[in-house]
């Protein structure tokens, strides 16, 4: 596991990169929850040969927590997992594929998804 961060629209975001693949998959908590929720099953997916990212999304884990409550919402957090899969280091030269914990995440993700 490597553990890392990155800069959006000004406050840390803090994630974990599992194992190596052709295939990333993001895994995204849900509210009141963190990346931790995915301890067991990151590494075992990991082991079937899938890069796995799980992230604390603003507010969440070892990620910022803005004081303004406004820069909490669902299109936020669709906005910031997207900046993640942008992001250089993560996996955006990979396909990838976007897991959260109940299907609005996977709406929210699906709506920053760029056209492929």
């Amino acid at each position: 596991m490597r553990e890392g961060s990155f800069v959006y629209d000004g406050h840390r975001i803090a994630y974990a990169e599992f194992g190596e693949g052709e295939r990333t998959l993001v895994l995204a908590h849900g509210l009141l929850m963190n990346r931790h929720m995915y301890d067991h099953v990151a590494p075992e997916m990991a082991e079937r040969g899938i890069r796995v990212i799980t992230v604390d999304l603003l507010g969440h884990g070892a990620s910022d927590m803005p004081f303004d409550k406004r820069e909490y919402s669902m299109p936020g957090y669709g906005d910031q997992l997207a900046a993640l899969i942008d992001e250089g280091s993560t996996c955006s030269e990979q396909r990838r594929d976007a897991a959260g914990v109940d299907e609005r995440d996977l709406m929210e993700i699906d709506d920053q998804r760029p056209d492929s």
